[in-house]
């Protein structure tokens, strides 16, 4: 060992036991993007399966098919929004209305498919796979001009130490090989894997035992009614009976019973019938509850919304599956959006998001509307109803609920009024109370040493109403 290397491995010693870790031993951005990707496993409870096998047969399982559709359903009806930032809104951001990016989206994506068929198409691959691409087509101008969602099972993204995914590799039905698609014309949406970096983890994961159980169970039901092979009748032959008669006798009721023969003529004695069918097996019936229970969960849709007649899924469990699945899951696609198509073709002042589809609560709203009038100045108010500010600054600085009666003492002394349909029949009712009754109408208190002329009026003085703009 070198001189070199003894001191080199001294001072490495002295570093480490001052806390400090050398730049070679941190992990770098190529060791984190060059992850490797793995091909589809097979799963070992479905070892006779292979990965496409498995999504095809979890689509013709009842729950998993219902659900899936239900949610592709849901989110293929939201609107995609096209949004800039703009710090003069409550939440920074303002739609841009008829955006290239959203017409593009929700009108026409490409010649052949609507925005329902893209979107559902992309939902069925993301929740049965945990993967779903779009293709992006661009024109002479570099612009998204047509997309086109692609079969999910037949494409893989390939990393690069530096880039990420250098590359995204789509194998052709026809078995040709795989052709290489820029990253950039790729929109790749994946649910969290925390065992693969670049692959999305399928929800079946969770689900296939219970898928095994089930399309058992369905095997086990198909295999009783096509062969009947739960004994519905037993017949007794006279006892004594010897062995080459009996069988000569079964083989009799055999070809009976084989032809469909509903009746057979018999001596006396020589046989009798007795019924033994049972009912169906509960036991399926409760293979099916706990599994169709399993599939919801998965899939964030609550085990009592597929119980209640139409009419009541518009209540508390639309809501809990709007809130708590919907929503989250719209906000994953559109942020993808984001970063992948809008910000690269149009830049990072613009986001996609969602209309939000989440129901409202009313009572809430009308509390905090309340709360609100209690804080709110006069000119925030005729902010909302898209009105320019007050001119007189002690009104329109004044809160909501005092506005009224400082607008009243203002006409009492000779100044012109400017009142918004909030306060406009607060306003009137005091006025016509202050001067035909000589009243304060509900205006400013008088303080202590005030002088003012609270005599009545002369009758040809009083005028009927003060309007919206001061005049009489």
């Amino acid at each position: 060992m070198g001189l070199i290397t003894v001191l080199q491995n001294q001072l490495d010693k002295a570093i480490s036991g001052m806390g400090y870790i050398k730049q070679d031993a941190l992990i770098s951005q190529r060791t984190l993007f060059g992850a490797e990707v793995r091909p589809g496993e097979q799963y070992d409870v479905y070892a006779n399966y292979t990965q496409n096998e498995l999504y095809r047969l979890a689509v013709t399982n009842y729950p998993i098919y219902r659900n899936i559709m239900l949610l592709a359903k849901l989110i293929a009806g939201g609107r995609i929004m096209t949004q800039e930032r703009d710090e003069s809104e409550e939440l920074g951001w303002k739609e841009v209305k008829n955006h290239d990016f959203s017409l593009k989206i929700d009108y026409r994506p490409n010649p052949f498919m609507s925005q329902s068929l893209i979107w559902m198409y992309q939902i069925f691959w993301l929740l049965l796979s945990g993967e779903a691409y779009w293709l992006i087509f661009k024109n002479q101008m570099g612009e998204i001009a047509e997309i086109y969602p692609l079969p999910a099972n037949r494409v893989k993204p390939i990393p690069d130490p530096d880039t990420g995914i250098k590359v995204f590799a789509y194998t052709p039905l026809d078995g040709r090989y795989p052709e290489l698609i820029r990253p950039e014309q790729i929109c790749f949406h994946r649910l969290p894997n925390p065992f693969e970096y670049w692959r999305g983890l399928s929800p079946l994961s969770a689900y296939l035992m219970g898928l095994a159980i089930n399309v058992e169970a369905q095997k086990t039901d198909l295999d009783d009614y096509k062969n009947k092979l739960s004994l519905q009748h037993l017949i007794t032959v006279r006892p004594g009976m010897p062995d080459r008669e009996f069988n000569v006798a079964l083989a009799d009721i055999t070809k009976a019973v084989s032809l469909g023969l509903r009746w057979k003529v018999i001596r006396a004695g020589e046989a009798d019938i007795k019924s033994v069918s049972q009912e169906r097996s509960q036991y399926s019936t409760d293979v099916y509850k706990i599994t169709e229970s399993e599939a919801n969960f998965i899939y964030g849709i609550p085990d009592a919304y597929w119980r209640q007649e139409s009419a009541y899924k518009a209540g508390d469990y639309q809501y809990q599956l709007i809130n708590d699945t919907v929503w989250p899951l719209m906000n994953l696609l559109s942020e993808d959006l984001t970063v992948q198509m809008v910000e690269r073709y149009y830049g990072d002042q613009y986001r996609a998001m969602f209309e939000d589809i989440r129901a409202r609560n009313i009572e809430l709203d009308l509390k905090q509307t309340d709360s609100d009038r209690e804080t709110q100045t006069y000119n925030e108010a005729r902010g909302l109803m898209g009105l320019d500010p007050h001119p007189e600054p002690s009104i329109g600085f004044a809160p909501v609920k005092v506005a009224g009666q400082i607008a009243v003492e203002l006409v009492k002394m000779g100044m012109p009024i400017d009142g918004t349909a909030d306060v406009q029949d607060e306003i009137n009712a005091a006025v016509q109370a202050a001067l035909a009754g000589g009243q304060q109408g509900g205006g400013l208190e008088d303080e202590p040493g005030d002088d003012l002329d609270t005599e009545p009026l002369p009758a040809d003085e009083v005028e009927p109403e003060v309007n919206v703009n001061g005049k009489h």
